[in-house]
């Protein structure tokens, strides 16, 4: 292996992020029982790379759950209202309710958990992440190299792989892998870059898991079929394909990672601004970033910790430097399983949830709909996106998320990365132009039932001035010629008296006509 340029590495953790979306209204409570069913045995099953021996070992004891309940620790810095939002206090696992704040949260249970450490009940050689042979070369140094590399890692040991289920249709596993020992020492910072570049491939075969030391294990699996066991009420066909399951996976080819690295000693900071955006970007050393743009997406809040916040992934790089007087400083060491796993990682996740459904979003608003002739059902699914964008922006998305200012300060950085402002514009743009549909949609049906009111009554209205008339007329005679209308006969139009009566009471009549119809005509046009 060629000689790192950077220095040794003394922790490194990668966190996959696995989303998808489910209604939460209706697909929530079936999925919390869904991961209450799931028993170890069948995850075991489903994992092809699971050895036969420890499969079998896993079938002889009783049923074991996959999932338990849990709440995220999360910092008390960190705001209750955006604390709410990953689990309501007092609650464990409460069903997710479209329009009420909230989510339920799980982790998977300690032999779940052991499951991927190769053995049943103890912690056993882990797994191996066999990198693409374009990889192993970049990481041999050595173009001409054939065999390809594994990397041994193991799932969940200081972190347990954890399931978000937000309150507004979005979900997240999370997955901890975590670099061996061995394999950092043998392959170091450019072994867990290549970790990374691996890992984001969710459909990959050709960067294999199996496990490792067992060689009555099964065919290696990708990452994809692992979360395929893990999540079986989620369709993870690719974009375009029918809906399928509970809920709907919400990323194609790669996915989005969280990595995590403590050095020993100092880092020049060049080398630091590299390394951090690489693990960040998953640059591999085939790609030459400009050096302009290395500090592009990086905040620095100290002297020795950088966090890099991009579309394709995030990253955190601790130099575990000693103080003035050379005493080891305890914070650094604890560092990525306290400070990030309750505060930096969990102001990621909800950026990136806030990503995810930003873009459901605007996806669903662009399907085709007839706005000239609308039917009622279009109608109807552009209100319940307006309802859907309302209740998302009063409860899921925040400016404020800490009492700590670099806290903010990151979480600004993340939504600045996702473009989450420009997106949540363009859907409340979305959402203020289908008010306005909805509005004049309205307001034209009203104005059409009101036409063919007003068009009753003018009909209306004409038949009764008509009748009127009439009748009027035979009143009018009646009364003038004080007789009854049976002795009308006797009196011939040729009598020159009844002759002008009834010229006189027709004129009337076409000038009660006309008087009315001049009135209505007024009455349409315009002003």
């Amino acid at each position: 292996m060629t000689p790192s340029r950077f220095p040794r590495i003394a922790e490194a953790s990668v966190r996959v992020c696995f989303p998808f979306r489910f209604p939460a209204a209706t697909a929530g409570p079936a999925i919390a029982a869904d991961l209450a069913d799931m028993r170890l045995a069948e995850l075991a099953t489903a994992i092809q790379a699971v050895p036969a021996g420890l499969r079998a070992r896993i079938a002889a004891k009783a049923p074991q759950p996959v999932w338990a309940p849990a709440r995220p620790s999360l910092s008390p810095d960190i705001h209750p209202f955006v604390r709410h939002v990953f689990a309501p206090d007092g609650e464990a696992a409460p069903a997710c309710i479209n329009g009420a704040p909230g989510s339920a949260g799980y982790w998977l249970t300690d032999l779940a958990g052991h499951l991927f450490d190769g053995e049943h009940g103890k912690a056993g050689p882990g797994l191996t992440v066999t990198l693409a042979e374009t990889a192993s070369r970049r990481l041999a140094g050595d173009p001409n190299r054939t065999d390809r590399v594994a990397l041994t890692v193991h799932i969940g040991r200081e972190n347990r792989t954890v399931l978000h289920l937000f309150g507004s249709g979005v979900g997240l596993l999370v997955m901890e892998i975590v670099p061996a020992p061995d394999t950092l020492e043998t392959w170091g910072a450019e072994g867990v870059m290549e970790l990374v570049y691996a890992l984001a491939h969710f459909r990959d075969k050709p960067r294999a898991i199996s496990w490792a030391g067992a060689p009555d294990a099964g065919p290696p699996v990708a990452m994809r079929d692992i979360v395929a066991a893990l999540l079986p009420f989620v369709s993870l066909e690719e974009a375009g394909a029918p809906d399928g399951g509970l809920a709907r996976t919400a990323v194609d080819q790669r996915v989005f990672t969280y990595a995590c690295v403590r050095v020993d000693g100092s880092c020049p900071d060049n080398e630091a601004h590299e390394f951090v955006y690489r693990l960040g970007k998953r640059y591999s050393d085939d790609y030459l970033p400009a050096p302009s743009t290395l500090r592009e997406g990086v905040v620095r809040p100290f002297e020795n910790i950088y966090h890099a916040m991009h579309l394709e992934g995030g990253a955190v790089l601790i130099a575990d430097m000693p103080s003035d007087d050379g005493r080891t400083v305890p914070v650094f060491r604890s560092f990525i399983r306290d400070q990030v796993k309750e505060a930096y990682w969990p102001l990621a996740a909800l950026s990136y949830a806030e990503l995810i459904k930003l873009l459901h979003l605007t996806g669903v608003v662009c399907q085709d709909r007839n706005v000239h002739t609308p039917s009622d059902t279009d109608v109807e699914e552009l209100d319940r996106y307006r309802q859907d964008v309302l209740n998302f922006r009063l409860n899921y998305r925040f400016s404020q998320v800490s009492r700590i200012g670099q806290h903010n300060q990151c979480h600004a950085a993340w939504r600045r990365a996702f473009g989450c402002e420009a997106l949540l514009q363009d859907v409340v743009q979305d959402v203020s132009d289908v008010a306005s549909f909805l509005t004049y949609r309205l307001a034209k049906e009203r104005a059409a039932r009101e036409k063919e009111r007003m068009r009753r009554a003018v009909s209306l209205g004409w038949f009764n001035t008509a009748a009127g008339i009439v009748f009027g007329l035979a009143l009018a005679l009646t009364s003038v010629f004080g007789m009854n209308l049976t002795e009308l006969e006797d009196i011939s139009v040729r009598d020159r008296t009844f002759a002008h009566a009834l010229g006189l009471f027709a004129l009337i009549a076409v000038i009660a006509l006309w008087a009315r119809w001049s009135i209505e005509k007024r009455t349409r046009e315009p002003d």
